[in-house]
């Protein structure tokens, strides 16, 4: 109970969102729980064919966490974890791996998706307790995305026991096919997906949504606003999963290097257009910190921009088109 609590607030407050001050009379909603979170879909136009469309959205879901969980047994994931050297994945997956093993390349590790034996070791789901340095030891021996080799669709391990998660793309890789499906559609709408926003479509004339960023420190509070036409707002934050052993809290962003959860911050958001890319560059800016974030920012080739709140309550922007507005409310 207490988790499904948790997950509520992301869903509730992670994000507010408006783009404009006049009464959505035909907004519908539908939520879902998927991937371990929510998954809301908002639709701003009043249509005949809404359930159809609420019901391809969670399907388009389940059908990526039918293949990409790792506590699904019959999951893709699963297989090649259980397996010994390699695994040949469906071309979805594969294109899904792909864009997360160029992320790791590029962020230097930052963004690993060989962190399983890390994220099992801690188990921050069920409560902990703070592992062992022998077994951190032993469980970052695993940890490499240079442990991988994707060829194809074949994904080949060095070691048997190197094992995935994708739990932090996965959710995004989801919205960009639910937003692709909502435009073929000509749809307006926002999904959100596990505190992953993506607004579709213009609910009037020159109208831009605006993506509130909720504050790490109080949910009722923010820190922002993106004002943008399209795209996706990804958030990872220290207050999502976590627990607390001897007045320490321990949560579940966990850094490749060193088996810890990362102390550089306590949330980054970040925009982009592909919410796949959101999702993973969410996640490595928060391992980087700011320092290391700002030089990969100007020097990745990915266009994107982000927010990141430190421990000391301050905010830091990296903003090129000025579509961030700081301001606590």
């Amino acid at each position: 109970m207490k988790r499904l609590f948790s997950l509520l607030l992301v869903f509730l407050l992670v994000f507010s969102l408006a783009a404009c001050q006049k009464n959505d009379t035909q907004q519908k909603s539908q939520t879902f729980f998927v991937m371990d979170t929510f998954l809301t879909v908002t639709l701003y136009d009043a249509r005949q064919d809404e359930n159809e469309i609420f019901q391809t959205v969670n399907e388009i879901a389940r059908a990526i966490e039918a293949k990409a969980s790792r506590t699904l047994e019959t999951s893709e994931v699963s297989a090649f974890n259980r397996a010994k050297e390699s695994y040949t994945f469906s071309p979805d997956m594969a294109n899904m791996l792909k864009q997360a093993l160029a992320m790791c390349e590029a962020t230097e590790g930052a963004y690993d998706i060989t962190v399983a034996p890390l994220v099992d070791l801690w188990n921050i789901k069920e409560g902990g307790p703070v592992p062992s340095e022998d077994a951190l030891s032993a469980a970052l021996s695993l940890v490499s995305y240079q442990n991988l080799t994707l060829t194809d669709c074949t994904l080949t391990k060095t070691n048997s026991k190197v094992a995935i998660d994708l739990g932090s793309v996965a959710k995004g890789f989801a919205i960009d096919k639910i937003v692709d499906y909502l435009t073929e559609k000509n749809c307006i709408a926002i999904v959100n997906f596990g505190g992953n926003v993506a607004v579709v479509g213009n609910r009037a004339e020159q109208d831009k949504w605006r993506v509130s960023v909720r504050s790490p420190f109080d949910a009722e509070k923010t820190i922002g606003k993106f004002t943008v036409a399209s795209g996706v707002v990804a958030v990872s934050g220290d207050y999502e999963r976590y627990f607390e052993e001897d007045g320490v809290r321990y949560h579940h962003i966990l850094s490749p290097f060193d088996g810890y959860p990362s102390r550089n911050m306590c949330s980054v958001a970040v925009y982009a257009a592909s919410a796949t890319e959101a999702d993973m560059l969410s996640t490595a800016l928060f391992v980087m910190g700011k320092d290391k974030a700002k030089e990969f920012k100007s020097q990745s080739g990915y266009e994107f921009a982000y927010v990141m709140t430190m421990a000391d309550g301050k905010s830091l922007v990296d903003d090129s088109e000025n579509i961030f507005t700081p301001g606590r409310g």
